[in-house]
């Protein structure tokens, strides 16, 4: 989660230094771990994601992300700093 998106980055409106990629069909991006990223779709596509490593380390970073994205979405972590409810009135 983020303070500012990539939209503000690029109108010079935020400081900081950003990347752009344009993917053709088939290219691949690979993001490093804790890599800030966002990804807007100019058509429709496909993301695959994940984790890699051995089985115990992949299901701990799984439930780690689940139990994240729980605390977000119950409004208790990121609560008003994240693209996801960008122009949504924030939670009381």
């Amino acid at each position: 989660m983020s303070l500012t998106s990539a939209e503000k980055l690029a109108a010079g409106q935020e400081d900081g230094a950003f990347v752009v990629a344009d993917l053709a069909p088939g290219d691949v991006l690979y993001v490093p771990a804790y890599g800030w990223h966002e990804v807007v779709n100019l058509t429709p596509g496909v993301l695959l994601s994940g984790f890699f490593g051995p089985r115990t380390h992949v299901l701990s970073r799984w439930a780690w992300v689940q139990a994240r994205e729980g605390l977000h979405r119950a409004g208790l972590l990121g609560r008003g700093h994240c693209t996801c409810h960008a122009g949504r009135a924030e939670m009381s």
